[in-house]
């Protein structure tokens, strides 16, 4: 974003905090830096190579819409007064309750001070219903202090109890600079203290709990609880498979027609012949509800759908199959592809057969999938069911 020297940094590293910290760190080398790209800065032109002058400005500044409510104590996008920039009014849906915000509608912008004032106000108030509908007029939940407040007065008294004295002195660092930042007014030489007080937070970061690995990004600094043994009614996998079985579960006996699907199964599978079996396949195994994919998605299956006419029911499957072509010809070499087929997934089963543990799924496929000329694939309807092994056929 920013082009500052090197000499203005620590260790010639460019973190920008200002973000953090309400503009206060690097705010004169970054009001510098705009001011520069609005008056305009000599470029080179790739296609014509021709000098031209470009000019840049700073509309606004933006981030993520819930961590912008959160820090700023705003009541959020799907409320009355959702807009931290103006005092447009919603429309509520009446049934599925969302806000809508009208194009039309005037509004006036919010001022700084205004919504500073009004803040405290709301914080003050000790009345929870007129505290409640001033936040439903304003949009705002109250100040920050809170915030504040827990970085630089309750978190180290309470986090002492918790955390390692190494944990807590990289802590430290942070607390200190948030506690300089917030002074009235900060001298450069401050600000030098800020930026080393950051930098030391942030390699302590980065040594104790990144470790240059994305995966630890989702740990804790606090000390590890030792994982949980779930039990085979919660979650279930066997060895050979990735995926994982969640709850709920059942023992489940098979009606007549699984049964038969069953048993076609194992026949494609092995080299028993279908009289025996028939002998020898069981019609009874445990039934699960959920699937955990390799790669970490959940699909769902019928048997647990919600009937709720909006709910998210994510029991549709696509399958990646590999087929031989010219199985239809005994005497010919395999010619195998991969194809994809489609369906929804009845539910899971845990079967054990000729001593293995197989991982399925009761799948009912759909017909032909047809492309459209936009690209869009559609099928008119939902035709044979079957189980599949998840070890075979994947998602």
């Amino acid at each position: 974003m920013t082009n500052i020297n090197d000499d203005e940094l620590i260790q010639g590293e460019e973190e920008i905090y200002a973000d953090i910290f309400d503009g206060l760190l690097y705010k004169d080398l970054l009001q510098r830096e705009l001011q520069e790209l609005e008056e305009g800065v000599q470029c080179i032109d790739g296609r014509t190579n021709e000098p031209f002058i470009l000019r840049a400005h700073l509309l606004t500044w933006t981030g993520d819409v819930p961590a912008l409510s959160k820090s700023l104590n705003l009541s959020g996008h799907n409320s009355y007064k959702g807009c931290r920039f103006c005092m447009i009014k919603g429309t509520c849906h009446p049934s599925n309750k969302h806000i809508y915000y009208p194009s039309s509608a005037f509004c006036n912008i919010r001022n700084h001070d205004d919504t500073i004032n009004m803040g405290k106000l709301i914080e003050e108030e000790t009345n929870k219903d007129r505290k409640d509908e001033m936040i439903r007029e304003t949009g705002i939940k109250g100040s920050t202090v809170e915030w504040r407040n827990w970085i630089i007065l309750f978190s180290l008294p309470l986090l002492k109890v918790y955390l390692d004295k190494r944990h807590l002195q990289g802590w430290a660092n942070f607390v200190k600079s948030v506690k300089l930042c917030l002074e009235p007014e900060i001298s450069e030489e401050q600000i030098d203290d800020v930026q080393i007080l950051l930098k030391k937070f942030s390699d302590y970061y980065e040594r104790e709990y990144y470790q240059n690995n994305g995966q630890r990004l989702a740990a804790s600094i606090f000390k590890e609880n030792p994982l949980k043994q779930w039990s085979k009614e919660r979650v279930f996998s066997t060895e050979g498979y990735e995926e994982e079985f969640y709850s709920p579960s059942t023992q489940y006996s098979l009606l007549s027609q699984e049964h038969k699907h069953l048993i076609k199964f194992y026949e494609g599978s092995s080299n028993i012949n279908r009289n025996d079996l028939e002998m020898e396949v069981n019609n009874y195994g445990v039934r699960y509800g959920r699937l955990r994919t390799s790669d970490g998605q959940y699909i769902s299956s019928c048997c647990i759908k919600r009937n709720n006419k909006i709910a998210r029911n994510n029991y549709c499957a696509q399958i990646r199959r590999t087929i031989d072509k010219l199985a239809h010809r005994p005497n010919a070499p395999p010619q195998l592809v991969i194809v994809d087929i489609y369906g929804i997934v009845n539910y899971y089963l845990v079967h054990e057969f000729n001593h293995q543990v197989y991982m399925l799924a009761y799948v009912q496929l759909t017909s032909k999938i047809v492309e459209d000329e936009y690209g869009c694939k559609h099928f008119t309807q939902f035709r044979s069911k079957e189980f599949i092994d998840l070890n075979t056929d994947k998602r």
